[in-house]
């Protein structure tokens, strides 16, 4: 008794491997282009797609981090306007507002810049790859969008915190130390930093 695949080699002229019998896979057709166990279908390399992801995840951390770095190194040129403005009577949840919004509009310029950069080098990019990737997806400016209000939250909340609970007093009278506290968030930080850059050089080598 033949088997289908005899039936369909023989119709068609092709040999049957017996030893490696031909076997059909069900994939649905939003895991069809990553995750298709079929042959002959044209899909990505989801493993390296995966890999430069987390490189991306890994360059936003350490953005963010400089950023934080630079809001918190600020501190002594920004402690007597703290100390001026809750004299005058600004309370401390519209001081974090503030510093919230100043790396809000820091992101936001560089969120911009960052897609006419894309826009620019994207014809000579698909040349070089032999594709025709467009930014014609609404979805891209969504998700894209998110991310910029989650990271100008998560990287300012922390120098916002920090700047926000300065004494007027002290400051004013020019007697601005750095707390145990705060010298120990920037060496928390930067031992953070530090591990990511020597993880890209190790890799990079």
């Amino acid at each position: 008794m033949q088997s289908e695949d005899e039936i369909s080699a023989k119709k068609w002229g092709y040999e049957v491997d017996k030893k490696n019998p031909l076997k059909v896979y069900l994939s649905s057709l939003s895991a069809i282009k990553l995750d298709a166990k079929s042959e002959g279908i044209e899909k990505g390399d989801k493993k390296s797609m995966m890999i430069l992801l987390g490189i991306s995840a890994l360059i936003l951390i350490l953005s963010g981090i400089n950023l934080i770095n630079l809001k918190t190194a600020q501190a002594a040129q920004r402690a007597k306007e703290v100390g001026v403005r809750k004299v005058i009577g600004s309370t401390q949840s519209k001081l974090i507002f503030q510093f919230l919004l100043e790396t809000f509009i820091i992101c936001f310029a560089a969120y911009i810049l960052a897609f006419a950069m894309v826009e620019l080098l994207l014809p000579s990019f698909n040349e070089f790859l032999d594709k025709d990737i467009k930014l014609n997806n609404i979805d891209i400016f969504v998700y894209t969008g998110l991310l910029l209000i989650a990271f100008s939250l998560v990287s300012g909340l922390i120098p916002a915190l920090y700047l926000s609970n300065f004494k007027p007093i002290n400051t004013l009278k020019g007697n601005f130390v750095r707390s145990r506290h705060g010298v120990w968030l920037r060496n928390s930080i930067l031992t953070l930093q530090l591990i990511i850059s020597s993880f890209f050089l190790l890799f990079a080598l």
